[in-house]
């Protein structure tokens, strides 16, 4: 009785020990980010041209995705999250950065992009049709944000000051709300930038 009660507490051990390193495995750490807001030039779908300059003395909370089936669901999710919690309109950019390399249906992903957006209200729709910003945003660590829905916020400087990487129902929305909040104050209540 002892040996088969030893023998389950072992393998439960093992079983927990493997799924939180698998765990750890897909999710990139602060370090695997760029530091600040990278250089960039990207269109939404009403082919309005946006630039890193559109967002510096604001900040941006960017949900950084794929226009995937899954990572829709997500996307709906985040947003719908942040607008009830720390995001308001006159606060932070809330982005929403479409890596479109990802998407198997390009075209028909751009199509219902254009019939849904609405200019003018958030989230603003970015399209990254060659992957050009999100590999700048993962820094040193190649494919950081491939096949993910993570969200990043920059401060007014542009600085990257909080990264959220589980899914919106298992997020700090607390933490992360906080951060935002936080946006919309003096410089000297901000957050500083994440440390490496």
């Amino acid at each position: 009785m002892i040996t088969r009660s030893l023998c389950m507490l072992i393998l439960y051990v093992l079983y927990v020990d493997f799924s939180v390193r698998a765990h750890e495995d897909r999710v990139p750490a602060a370090s695997s980010f760029a530091e600040s807001l990278p250089e960039f030039t990207l269109r939404a779908p009403d082919d309005v041209e946006h630039t890193r300059k559109d967002f510096i003395g604001k900040g941006v909370v960017m949900i950084c995705t794929a226009p995937t089936v899954a990572h829709g669901e997500d996307q709906r999710e985040w947003v719908e999250r942040l607008k009830k919690g720390g995001w308001n309109k006159d606060g932070p950019a809330l982005v929403l950065l479409e890596d479109m390399t990802q998407s198997w249906f390009k075209g028909k992903a751009i199509e219902r992009m254009k019939e849904e957006y609405k200019p003018g209200e958030a989230p603003l729709l970015l399209l990254d049709h060659k992957a050009e910003l999100r590999k700048a945003l993962e820094g040193r660590r190649k494919n950081a944000l491939l096949d993910k829905t993570v969200v990043l916020v920059f401060n007014c400087e542009g600085e990257l000051v909080y990264i959220e990487t589980k899914a919106p129902e298992k997020a700090d929305m607390e933490k992360l709300c906080d951060a935002i909040q936080r946006l919309c104050v003096s410089p000297l209540d901000q957050l500083p930038p994440l440390q490496k």
